[in-house]
């Protein structure tokens, strides 16, 4: 249906957007087993569940479509740079759940860009020029995330062009946000107004490999972030390979599992 009526597309992305705290905790875990509780508890009454084949299947189609990868993918990086910010390291559990916060979202993100990167290829099909725009387009997700306002556990992402009724509701960690979150929205609009003089054209060049490469990058700028904020978590992550276990989550698992378990790009 999202490839038939691309006019879907928003409204998916806002759904996927809203339940992204709900899509991380169904993707914690074994299958639908020993569920990550305490890292992400429920944050209402009976929540939804849509089981780790479910989240991965609803999580693949959404990468499949420009504007829905976009929308997820902000609402996943500020749902986990806010988990970081909510988990300072003031104690041990804090700090597994920044690590489960950093993998379960390079897990997310990994399914996105590889259904992203998929479809890109099969709809461009020997069009290389267009199949990087498309996939340029998709890496300027950052922009979203970075018009966003955030306070009161929620963010409200702006759509392109968007009224109030394109704005995007998704949920954060905590009630109030942190360092991590404000500085991503900071340090975003200002890297955006410093690109903003280049040629369209020549920013829209966007290979599969840097596509990935920039993927690794905003995962690792939320590492710092924490890092920054927690210098004491430095010898915790090296000792316990934490940046390790970041870069196989977005690589290996979340990408992994969108190739064996995601949806197949849709073919016209």
């Amino acid at each position: 249906m999202l490839h038939e009526q691309a006019q879907l597309a928003d409204s998916l992305g806002k759904m996927g957007a809203a339940y992204i705290d709900d899509i991380d905790y169904s993707l914690t875990g074994v299958g639908d087993h020993v569920k990550d509780e305490e890292a992400f508890p429920a944050k209402y009454a009976d929540r939804a569940n849509l089981g780790n084949q479910g989240a991965i299947s609803f999580l693949s189609v959404l990468g499949q479509n420009e504007t829905s990868h976009g929308v997820v993918t902000a609402a996943q990086h500020l749902y986990t740079l806010s988990f970081l910010d909510a988990n300072p390291a003031t104690s041990a559990a804090n700090i597994d759940n920044a690590h489960d916060a950093l993998t379960i979202g390079g897990e997310a993100r990994g399914i996105l860009d590889h259904s992203r990167v998929q479809q890109a290829a099969e709809t461009f099909k020997g069009e290389a020029e267009e199949q990087n725009k498309s996939l340029g387009r998709s890496g300027d997700w950052v922009k979203l995330g970075a018009g966003a306002v955030v306070g009161g556990g929620i963010a409200a992402i702006p759509l392109p062009g968007s009224t109030a009724a394109a704005l995007v509701v998704a949920p954060l960690a905590a009630d109030t946000v942190g360092n991590a979150v404000n500085t991503f929205i900071g340090h975003e609009i200002d890297k955006g107004l410093e690109g903003s003089e280049k040629d369209p054209a020549q920013q829209a060049q966007l290979t599969s490999q840097d596509f990935y490469d920039k993927g690794v990058q905003d995962l690792g700028d939320a590492y710092s972030a924490y890092v920054e904020d927690n210098p004491e978590v430095s010898a915790i992550g090296d000792n316990k390979e934490w940046s390790e276990d970041i870069k196989e989550s977005y690589l290996g698992t979340g990408s992994g599992q969108n190739d064996y378990r995601g949806r197949a790009p849709h073919k016209e």
